[in-house]
């Protein structure tokens, strides 16, 4: 009998542990990937806040806090002298629900006690966490992200075009030198033609002028 008891309150405990890991895991991955939840938890992770939810429907009390490691969801809290920044008081259902949602009534049926002035933040974080929020700022995202690419594709084209000028004026350069090498070679050859013309016709000039004398 009394294995059993141990066994029906230990299985609570332990599904509320696995709860907690899988909030904990998933808060972890929009903090890392998601801007807006990101920006809005700033503020918390600098001022190490620490959050108690007393939650019902069904009853469950957890806490959360907010550093530099991360975020942490714990059944109870971990240090001696920790104490919670402000409470949150609210159904489990109407959390889900916003969360699902969107929908500001749900919030609104959130209670909030202590720490009046993290109340506006929290409100603004647990609105960075909801789905539609969520597909509103990864949209973005995605939308930044392709127009980012258009301009690359369509220059790509005109990138391709350049290159191919770019290899015929190297081309165009390399027969101008060397037809300038050939101009240089023709006019040696000349020149040299030239003087071979002149030699000629002195050597002519002065036999005929040896002949005369004879």
């Amino acid at each position: 009998m009394n294995d059993n008891t141990q066994q029906s309150t230990h299985q609570p405990h332990l599904l509320h542990s696995i709860i907690l890991i899988i909030l904990e895991t998933i808060v972890t991955f929009l903090l890392k990937h998601d801007r807006a939840s990101r920006i809005h938890a700033k503020s918390f992770v600098q001022n190490n806040v620490t959050i108690a939810f007393k939650t019902f429907l069904p009853a469950s009390d957890f806490y959360v806090t907010f550093d530099n490691k991360g975020i942490l969801f714990d059944p109870e809290l971990t240090e001696k002298n920790q104490v919670e920044t402000f409470t949150v008081s609210a159904s489990s259902i109407d959390l889900v629900r916003f969360l699902l949602t969107g929908n500001d009534r749900h919030l609104r049926r959130v209670r909030l006690f202590g720490g009046e002035e993290w109340h506006d933040q929290f409100r603004l974080f647990m609105h960075s966490l909801t789905l539609p929020m969520l597909f509103a700022d990864w949209k973005s995202w995605l939308l930044k992200q392709q127009s980012n690419n258009l301009p690359q594709r369509s220059l790509e084209p005109l990138l391709s075009k350049l290159e191919l000028q770019r290899s015929e004026i190297s081309q165009l350069e390399l027969q101008v030198k060397e037809q300038r090498y050939d101009l240089q070679q023709l006019e040696r050859k000349l020149k040299n033609t030239h003087r071979l013309y002149l030699l000629l016709i002195f050597i002519f000039a002065i036999g005929i002028s040896a002949f005369n004398l004879l």
